[in-house]
């Protein structure tokens, strides 16, 4: 079914207007949902029965496909302080208030807020006794809520509350403080929202909220993959449909060699990263039915990272590749400028390229038997072709003499992921051109292998970290400070 899904969402993405953002964090807080009515139903997970029924009603109305009843979910995490870190950038408060409407209320201040008009949402915020607490006075670690945008049907829509509030929004405690003026994703609203005294549900054991979220974002990267893979895809049919309409020097553009050869590059491109995001459906669709085996769930772990962060690196490229085969029509404001613009935010969104890289850093050094799992899948596929065989050798080789200084070895995250990510690529098309023997995943196995090849970043050893670091310049080098106590800059 998530290869299907993947399909359907690969064709219907790009002219969506960015529907698939809601409908990412929408799939991913169903999946949420799901895994916390399992845990209840099984014991592992004391939900009061009102939460319950709202976790059970919001369930319902997410996954229906009656468009009456269809429910769009946010995810509100990111405040003001920004960043991935989100046990010491959440600012927002939990107050305990039983009510019809809610365990809690809420109290804070969300910076980029995605999906306004959404149904619900789900979000972190620290319990408290108070809601003026200091950022890290009596403050618990985060738990995750759930919460209603409007106010819940048992209240009045309008009525002065018990503390004698007057109420005259049907939001729930929402107050819109601006729509944010953003370069891409234009056509989705995202706000800064002021929370007070938002009625919300527990919904996570106190305190355990970011690792209740976690599996969410294995969907919302799901998703982020597929955009950035649906988009090159649109990219890449628009610009061989316009070379074979664009005529100069006497011919179609499409006939002439250089420009052949651009096109056939930006389609094994394109295809070599949909094999990656194909590949992550088929482990998720195995996992979402219990059929994965504990080294398909192992594989799933690290396909999510790579796919991610792999992909959208590459769209970024690809599209500004792909708006100069259309020449100046490519600048004009387009289906293809928006494209290129909403692609901008793919590698920033469900986790920056470094934080990726980070996270695979930790399955290393965490899950080793994540990365033993790629390694048997990777020199699975790559039987019998010397060229694969040894890339993988050197690279896994490395990593684990490096086990021991990862502290160190950060520094070469980023080199590490993007040539696991285009060797994993290379050895599925080794495996597609085994299953068809087409002529076609011949040439896609040949493009990967020379990009490999090609675009290899020589990792450094941990141990030179200190010495590079001492030669950054005075500008970089956020420990080096004038006598004021100031990074030191550059004018």
């Amino acid at each position: 079914a998530r290869v299907h899904q993947a399909a359907k969402l690969a064709l219907f993405t790009p002219s969506s207007g960015m529907y698939g953002c809601p409908l990412a964090m929408t799939s991913g807080s169903a999946y949420a949902i799901e895994n916390l009515l399992n845990a209840q139903r099984a014991g592992s997970l004391s939900l009061q029965p009102k939460t319950v029924a709202e976790l059970e009603e919001a369930y319902a109305n997410l996954t229906t496909r009656d468009p009456s009843k269809f429910w769009t979910s946010g995810q509100w995490f990111t405040e003001k302080k920004g960043g991935s870190d989100l046990s010491r950038a959440t600012e927002t408060v939990a107050v305990g208030k039983e009510s019809v409407a809610g365990t809690h209320e809420l109290f804070g201040y969300k910076w980029f807020t995605s999906a306004v008009d959404a149904d619900m949402t789900l979000l972190l915020a620290s319990i408290s006794e108070n809601a003026d607490a200091p950022m890290h006075g009596d403050r618990r670690p985060l738990s995750l809520f759930f919460m209603r945008l409007r106010r819940h049907p048992a209240l009045a829509t309008e009525d002065d509350d018990e503390d004698g509030l007057e109420i005259e929004s049907p939001l729930n405690g929402v107050q819109v403080v601006r729509l944010k003026d953003k370069m891409a994703t234009r056509s989705l609203p995202t706000a800064e929202l002021v929370l007070e005294h938002s009625n919300a549900h527990l919904i996570s054991p106190a305190g355990t909220g970011v690792k209740t979220v976690m599996p969410m974002l294995v969907i919302t990267r799901f998703y982020n993959s597929i955009t950035a893979v649906a988009n090159q895809m649109r990219m890449r049919n628009l610009a061989i449909d316009f070379a074979h309409k664009r005529n100069a020097f006497g011919d179609a553009i499409a006939n002439k060699p250089l420009h052949l050869q651009n096109l056939f590059e930006y389609d094994m491109d394109t295809r070599g990263n949909l094999l990656m995001v194909l590949e992550m459906a088929r482990l998720l669709g195995l996992a979402d039915c219990g059929r994965a085996t504990e080294e398909e769930e192992a594989l799933l772990r690290i396909y999510t990272t790579l796919s991610k962060l792999f992909t959208a690196r590459e769209v970024v490229r690809l599209m500004s590749d792909g708006v100069e085969l259309f020449g100046a029509v490519g600048v004009m404001e387009n289906h293809m400028s928006t494209i290129m613009r909403d692609s901008a935010v793919l590698p920033i969104w469900e986790g920056t390229t470094n934080t990726l890289s980070l996270d695979l850093l930790r399955a290393v050094s965490r899950e080793p038997e994540s990365f033993a799992a790629l390694r048997k899948s990777m020199s699975g596929m790559a039987e019998g072709n010397a060229v694969l065989t040894r890339n993988i050798e050197t690279v896994f080789s490395y990593v684990q003499s490096s086990v021991s200084k990862l502290d160190h070895f950060e520094w070469n995250a980023r080199r590490l992921a993007m040539n696991l990510s285009r060797l994993l690529v290379a050895c599925l098309s080794a495996r597609t051109m085994k299953a068809t023997d087409h002529p076609e995943d011949h040439l896609l196995l040949e493009h990967w292998l020379g990009r490999v090849e090609r675009e290899f970043e020589k990792m450094s050893d941990p141990s030179l970290f200190k010495a590079y670091r001492d030669s950054l310049p005075s500008a970089i080098d956020g420990r080096k400070r004038d006598e004021r106590g100031k990074p030191r800059s550059y004018l």
